[in-house]
């Protein structure tokens, strides 16, 4: 019953037994942390506290998805290149690989829709702050205007 929530994305498990009421007391375990990593609480304490845990635990998501995708980002500049980190070394069993990739391209739904239909990968971000910048789209090699973020879906 436990594992529904958990696959859910609840942000706390609380755990309260029959001891645990006599004792005025909860065992919580958070989502961030591994699945045995409880902690307890007196029961006034835990509501005094509830708002700082969640703050805690939303900092610490942000922060593990930020390293996720600076440890998953490159800048690619060639076709070449492009191709490769988003080709599975193995196409009959394809495993998860590539990651984020910024890359330059020029704009056209055509192209767009090749690199979808080639390499399984489609635009995920056009960076609100991206520096224009003069470069070859990365597929067509036509002229470019910035920079967009490419990934696929799995």
């Amino acid at each position: 019953r436990g594992w529904d929530w958990i696959k859910k994305g609840i942000p706390l498990r609380v755990e309260i037994g029959p001891r645990d009421i006599d004792n005025n007391s909860v065992f919580v375990g958070r989502r961030d942390m591994p699945h045995r990593d409880k902690k307890s609480f007196k029961r006034d304490h835990f509501i005094g506290q509830i708002t700082d845990i969640l703050a805690a635990i939303q900092e610490s998501l942000f922060e593990r998805a930020l390293l996720f995708r600076k440890e998953h980002s490159v800048t690619i500049e060639d076709k070449k290149t492009f191709i490769e980190f988003f080709t599975p070394e193995n196409k009959e069993k394809p495993e998860i690989h590539g990651g984020f990739a910024s890359s330059c391209w020029c704009g056209s739904k055509e192209c767009e829709s090749k690199i979808k239909q080639d390499l399984s990968v489609s635009i995920r971000c056009v960076p609100l702050f991206s520096i224009k910048e003069k470069g070859k789209c990365i597929y067509c090699g036509q002229p470019a205007g910035n920079r967009v973020i490419f990934a696929k879906a799995y």
